[in-house]
């Protein structure tokens, strides 16, 4: 069982320069568990994707089903604690961008 984020997960289903690495973890181990937030995370990686030109909006529903069917069951509630302090500075909230690359 492996605990994934959304990257991963757009990594693995959106076609781009990390895919390949990401189907062979998948194919390593299957058993992707999440939080329950991650499809929102993912709807918004779509809604971009598409905003801005990079994916079709029957991709996009194609994608969504995915993911849904890849988590179905699999989605949970995970405690977050306080961000900590390292080497005197706080750690930033911010999460990276994970909308993906641009297709050739």
């Amino acid at each position: 069982m492996l605990f994934v984020d959304t990257n991963v997960v757009a990594y693995l289903l959106i076609e781009g320069k990390h895919t390949a690495a990401a189907q062979q973890l998948h194919r390593r181990d299957s058993d992707w568990r999440s939080e329950a937030f991650l499809v929102i995370e993912f709807t918004n990686v779509l809604a971009s994707s598409i905003t801005t030109k990079r994916m079709t909006l029957s991709l996009a529903t194609a994608l969504l089903a995915k993911v849904t069917a890849l988590f179905d069951g699999k989605l949970g509630r995970i405690p977050h604690s306080p961000w900590r302090i390292n080497s005197g500075a706080a750690l930033s909230p911010k999460t990276p961008d994970c909308a993906p690359p641009r297709p050739p």
